[in-house]
């Protein structure tokens, strides 16, 4: 007969993005890491969903911090002169 190929793993349900849209896209990746993923039952895709839009948040509050350094800093100069606005409130 010949050499049996091993069975695949049963693919895995892709799980509902609460109505979110989704597109198909071109991604390249390393074929290890893919075939790992496979090996391991991992859904590719919302790994990949779930990675970039932490990625994406990180990179917003980055951005966020960097344009507003200077209000910020202000802000701290002005708690280290008199004190945090609610201070008259705080009674320990």
């Amino acid at each position: 007969m010949g050499s049996k190929m091993p069975a695949k793993p049963a693919p895995q349900a892709t799980p509902k993005r609460r109505g979110k849209a989704s597109r198909r896209i071109n991604l390249s990746l390393s074929a290890q890491t893919i075939d790992e993923a496979k090996q391991l039952g991992m859904n590719i895709s919302s790994v990949a969903d779930e990675l970039l839009a932490k990625a994406i948040k990180a990179e917003k509050t980055r951005r966020w911090k960097a344009e507003n350094q200077a209000a910020l800093a202000s802000f701290d100069q002005r708690v280290e002169r008199d004190g945090p606005l609610n201070q008259e409130l705080l009674n320990f």
